[in-house]
């Protein structure tokens, strides 16, 4: 019986682990390239895999159908939306969009209403809008936009047409609404009808709402906001110029809500060297019926680049939108920014002949719109800087609130151009002049200690700021003159444990908190620099209670004069995981508890110098980022490479693979040899949770880079990044929640997800045109109160964070 009882425990075990080993789902495209590498010119490049929508237990994402071999000539790839129920047999096209061998590219999904929505080229009809319930039948073009070759998704340009994207506007009703283009010139002529159009998902049911600048010209409609269920945004017309316009959906409720400037110009136009560039229309304040924009009053000929652009109010009527106040009185521009609402009052710098760039406040009205404080006497200002030629604005940013005060960096004094000086300290306000003050002379007379990275910790605001005695060290405040001192001279002397040694001055090095673990932050510093041109830095990892005697090095991971440039720090079950380099093992990964002792390497990956988060390049190593896709139980999973040549000018290569590891040297192991070549990697990337599966793409030699999967009933996380590179606010939110995320280049977010507790998905979106810096606000308020989870997906990660709906 007991043998009979351990067979069955075998039996049970035996498939779990089973389960955890990928398999290649399909070979989406026969041969040694795969369905998700691209060819170009002279080599494949990959392509992302990202799930667009899924709906009934499948997933539909983008995969490669047939791609030429690159040969430095033209090149074809077949790009079409394909299905998958996690099953080879359930994984097929969905729809062959532009049939033959070049692909539809099919993108900009949004998913309205349980139907997704993207656009898509076929060779008859252009890049036209196109919408699918999930099946071949109904994967159908939505109208054709304009009829013939060309399609209501291309502009006119000098050679050829160009792709405009799709984007939903507003939803009112049973319509979304877009910008689409109803005529497109011969290249060359780069004339467009861009306008604002609506569609109800049908081809009756999509039609232009009004003809704003009649014929086929464009009045290329931007700056889109909903306020109080009303669509506003700038417009241009031969008429008018770019001005502001509403809509209440229909042709006869869009209308011109003020022409702000007389004529042809426009009050959202700028006068430039050759022509009037277009001034940005954005909300950046509501109070009480009005919103709260700046517009341009008055605009020169092209050349001589006066503008009269001034902060205004609106309540949607002509007769309610008016200058708050002429701030420069006459035809000069105040140019006031950096709005900031404290306490329902809206903060601003703006500028003026009289008293340079200051902080100002208004209450909405001419009368209660003043300047707070003149901080620099005179005509320069305190959010100015003193430039080569001239001074630049300084940002007026509010780093901390404390009880009736906001703290914010500004200018006490400004040389005159070419010399440089400025003295751009640490202030607060209470919204009074007198209220207004330097918190402290952290560099004493007419120089900058410059803070910045401001972090709020345990009710302190900590920041870094150089003097000529310490350097660029560590500071905290409580908010007064007595209560803002250095935390430590982590380096004795002039240079500070936050600058780095460059070729001919020392560098700023961040601040930044990587771990909070009680009343303990962790971050990165620079324990010794080298005089410049020696490039000799020791960044370790730090901590810090906020007292000199409770800040220290964690450990010493390179020993000596050199860094181990601890990075991609992940907290993982309240153990901090992070990559760090020694001369002894290269770049690995490392774990600590807080403790010199606890602070150890995981594992020696590759067992060389180089490491197992170390690339080879041409002619050095390269870092391979650390990030964790999922986990499963105790496991997290992430890339490594045991194998690097010795860059040396030629070629080079790199085995990275999939890894796991529990957090011990015994259970971190490599998952599978994908590739099955030890010196040749499979490169997994895109790893996504759906269906209870993983899924992600990696490349072997007979298959080139296709869909793998696990088997596994799989958990949310850990999918987490250090909190300095993204946050989620106001959390917990009501009505709107803002994403602010950044990483290197390489590593740019492709698709915005957000899920509730139980996992089902609520918004998704694929992330076109980004940046480096994703800056997004969403609307919460049809949510229902509870926890939910944004993920953000590039190719290399997947990152999540938490918020609270209200």
């Amino acid at each position: 019986m007991k043998h009979f009882l351990l067979a069955i425990a075998a039996a049970l075990i035996f498939p779990a682990v089973n389960a955890q080993t990928p398999y290649l789902l399909k070979d989406i495209m026969p041969g040694n390239s795969g369905g998700f590498a691209v060819s170009s010119q002279y080599l494949y490049e990959a392509h992302p895999f990202n799930v667009v929508w899924e709906k009934n237990g499948i997933i539909y994402f983008t995969a490669v159908g047939y791609n030429t071999v690159p040969n430095g000539g033209a090149y074809t790839n077949d790009v079409e939306l394909w299905q998958s129920d996690g099953t080879a047999a359930g994984t097929t096209m969905l729809k062959d969009i532009n049939p033959g061998n070049d692909g539809s590219y099919p993108s900009d999904f949004t998913v309205i209403n349980g139907t997704l929505y993207f656009t898509a080229y076929s060779s008859s009809s252009g890049v036209e809008l196109w919408k699918t319930d999930g099946t071949n039948a109904g994967t159908i073009m939505v109208k054709e936009i304009i009829a013939g070759s060309v399609g209501g998704f291309q502009t006119s340009a000098q050679f050829g047409y160009n792709t405009m994207a799709f984007s939903v506007v507003w939803q009112n009703g049973g319509y979304f609404y877009f910008i689409a283009n109803n005529f497109a010139s011969a290249p060359g002529g780069n004339v467009n009808d861009i306008e604002l159009w609506k569609s109800d998902g049908t081809d009756a049911g999509t039609m232009m709402v009004k003809d704003i600048y009649p014929g086929n010209e464009a009045s290329g409609p931007s700056g889109f906001i909903d306020i109080n269920g009303t669509l506003y945004f700038t417009a241009y017309n031969a008429t008018s110029g770019r001005e502001l316009w509403k809509s209440d959906g229909s042709s006869s409720g869009t209308t011109l809500v003020k022409d702000i400037i007389a004529g042809s110009v426009g009050g959202f136009s700028t006068s430039g060297q050759w022509g009037y560039d277009t001034h940005p229309f954005g909300v950046v304040w509501q109070n009480g019926g009005s919103f709260y924009f700046t517009a341009n009053n008055y605009a020169s000929a092209p050349g001589q680049y006066i503008n009269d652009v001034e902060l205004w109010k609106s309540d949607g009527t002509a007769g309610g939108t008016v200058m708050v106040k002429d701030i420069y009185p006459g035809y000069e521009s105040s140019f006031p920014q950096d709005f900031t609402d404290i306490n329902n009052v809206l903060y601003f710098t703006a500028y003026n002949a009289t008293s340079g760039r200051e902080l100002w406040k208004t209450d909405g009205s001419n009368a209660g719109t003043v300047i707070v404080k003149e901080i620099i006497g005179g005509s320069v200002g305190g959010f100015n800087i003193s430039g080569q030629w001239g001074y630049n604005s300084h940002q007026f940013s509010v780093v901390w609130q404390n009880g009736g005060s906001f703290y914010f960096t500004a200018n006490n004094y400004a040389s005159a151009p070419g010399q440089y000086i400025n003295d751009v300290e640490l202030w607060k306000s209470d919204g009074t002049s007198g209220g207004t003050f330097m918190v402290k002379d952290i560099y004493t007379g007419y120089e900058s200690s410059y803070p910045t990275d401001f972090k709020e910790i345990n009710g302190l605001l900590f920041f870094t700021a150089y003097n000529a005695n310490s350097g660029r060290e560590l500071w905290k405040s409580d908010g007064t003159n007595g209560g803002t001192q250095i935390v430590k001279e982590i380096i004795s002397g002039s240079v500070g444990g936050f600058s780095t040694s460059a070729q001919f001055g020392y560098n700023s090095w961040p601040f930044a908190v990587v771990w909070q673990s009680g009343n303990i932050f962790y971050f990165t510093a620079n324990n010794y620099a080298s005089a410049p041109g020696g490039y000799i830095n020791d960044i370790e990892l730090w901590k810090s209670d906020g007292t000199d005697a409770g800040t220290m090095m964690v450990k010493d991971i390179n020993p000596g004069q050199e860094s181990s440039y601890p990075q991609d720090f992940i907290d993982i079950n309240g153990t901090h995981y992070f990559t760090a380099f020694s001369a002894a093992s290269g770049r690995e990964m490392w774990k600590t508890d807080g403790t010199n002792a606890g602070t150890v390497m995981v594992k020696e990956i590759m067992t060389t110098n180089a490491g197992g988060f170390n690339m080879a390049a041409q002619y050095a190593y390269n870092i391979l980022p650390f990030t964790v896709g999922f986990n499963i139980g105790s496991y997290f999973y992430f890339v490594a490479n045991d194998y690097a040549t010795v860059p040396t000018g030629l070629g080079y290569e790199n085995n990275p693979e999939l890894w796991k590891s529990d957090g011990t040297d015994a259970g971190t192991s490599k998952v599978m040899e994908i590739h099955p070549l030890s010196n040749f990697g499979s490169y997994p990337a895109h790893f996504t949770n759906r269906l209870g599966k993983i899924f992600f793409t990696a490349t072997d030699p007979v298959n080139g880079r296709e869909l793998w999967v696990i088997d596994y009933p799989v958990s949310d996380g850990p999918e987490l990044i250090a909190d300095n590179n993204w946050s989620l606010y106001p959390n917990p939110s009501s009505d709107m929640i803002s994403i602010r995320f950044s990483l290197q280049a390489e590593d740019i977010p492709e698709q915005l997800t957000i899920t509730d507790s139980n996992g089902r998905e609520i918004y998704s979106e694929i992330l076109s045109d980004q940046k480096s810096v994703l800056i997004k606000t969403l609307e919460t308020r049809s949510f229902l109160p509870g926890i939910y989870f944004v993920k953000l997906t590039s190719a290399k990660n997947t990152n999540t964070k938490k918020f609270v709906k209200q």
